[in-house]
């Protein structure tokens, strides 16, 4: 009887720490905005480190992230330093070295970015574009859809590979290179998108040799899709909003306009309270439509003036007579329909609210 109570015991013993055993996925890590953002303290987050500790849930899985640039993650996954790289977009020649996913893990918008600051370099202004220093990171799938893609423009430039996003948009802002490709809806402060290029899937990536690792990230991808089906568009929400948040540059119509333009006159009633209303010591208007048109005229350069009136029925009659662009502080619409725009400036006006919306 006690040899048998050792043996369970025995067999019970044993049992526990493979049951606790929890399998170890490498992850290659490389600098990719809001994608894998690393802190000083060495922590990561972003897109992909929500969309992996989600898939741990399915797969009660660990990871350790190996740093390093995209280039160096794509040879330590061919070498099998590192189990599993995201984002990869799917070529021939990739899934002759790397096993790819069945399941997407996003959509990779691609962009070619300038400076905000760069009036040279207008909105799919192709033919007026000079020789471009183009920076790319290295090793990136997205350089040869940008190469398609200035081919099909006729672009003339000089590629400068990078070998990662940091040391890229570092040049940039130096002025040692004019624009970048970039994906994953990457738009940082100070720069403005001059194309969309190109909308890919992206997946996870692996090793030659983890079949079985694929096969439980896919199946876990699966579980989570029927049990949260709008997980990754949350996810890209949270992280990227969408495609139009991204600052675009003003088109050669948009900034010629904007040259030539004289002041955009708006028009307000005086006691218009929190709209708009008229400050009697600094003699001006005030207001939430004020405060919005400056940062419209801020933004683009649109001189602007203001004209109080003395109620809004006055500023009707300036506004139908041509002799103001814009009434501000208009909270119902059932007067609106009786009045036409007088000029073209309406249309152009739409269009650098657009901007300020998205900047």
């Amino acid at each position: 009887m006690r040899k048998w109570s050792l043996f369970l015991l025995v067999v019970l013993v044993g049992l526990v720490p493979l049951s606790a055993q929890k399998r170890t996925v490498r992850i290659g890590c490389a600098d990719i905005e809001k994608f894998f953002v690393t802190a000083k303290d060495g922590t990561v987050s972003g897109y992909g480190i929500d969309y992996l500790n989600e898939i741990a849930k399915e797969t009660d899985w660990d990871y350790t992230y190996v740093h390093g640039t995209w280039s160096k993650c794509l040879q330590w996954l061919k070498e099998g330093s590192i189990d599993m790289l995201l984002p990869a977009e799917y070529s021939e020649e990739r899934a002759e070295e790397y096993l790819f996913s069945r399941n997407q893990c996003c959509i990779d918008f691609v962009a070619l970015l300038a400076r905000a600051d760069d009036d040279a370099l207008l909105y799919e202004d192709w033919e007026n574009y000079p020789a471009l220093r183009v920076g790319v990171m290295k090793g990136n799938y997205l350089n040869g859809v940008f190469a398609d893609f200035a081919k099909e423009k006729g672009l003339t430039y000089t590629i400068v590979p990078f070998p990662d996003n940091q040391s890229m948009r570092k040049a940039l802002e130096e002025k040692k290179i004019d624009v970048l490709v970039n994906g994953n809806f990457n738009s940082s402060k100070g720069q403005k998108v001059l194309a969309l290029i190109s909308a890919l899937p992206a997946y996870f990536i692996f090793n030659k040799n983890s079949k079985e690792l694929v096969g439980e990230l896919d199946n876990a991808i699966d579980k989570i899709s029927l049990n949260t089906p709008y997980f990754t568009a949350k996810l890209a929400d949270k992280y990227y909003g969408i495609t139009s948040s991204m600052g675009k540059g003003y088109t050669r119509a948009e900034h010629d306009y904007i040259m030539q333009s004289p002041p955009l006159r708006i028009v307000g009633d005086r006691d218009n309270y929190p709209l708009v209303w008229y400050d009697e010591k600094e003699k001006q208007l005030k207001g939430i439509e004020r405060s919005v048109i400056d940062l419209l005229s801020e933004k683009s350069g649109l001189p602007v003036t203001y004209v109080p009136t003395d109620n809004l029925a006055l500023s009707y009659d300036i506004l139908k007579q041509g002799d103001a662009d814009l009434l501000a502080g208009i909270y119902v619409e059932k007067h609106c329909e009786k009045i036409r725009c007088h000029s073209h400036r309406a249309l152009h006006l739409r269009t650098l609210f657009r901007h300020m919306q998205e900047g």
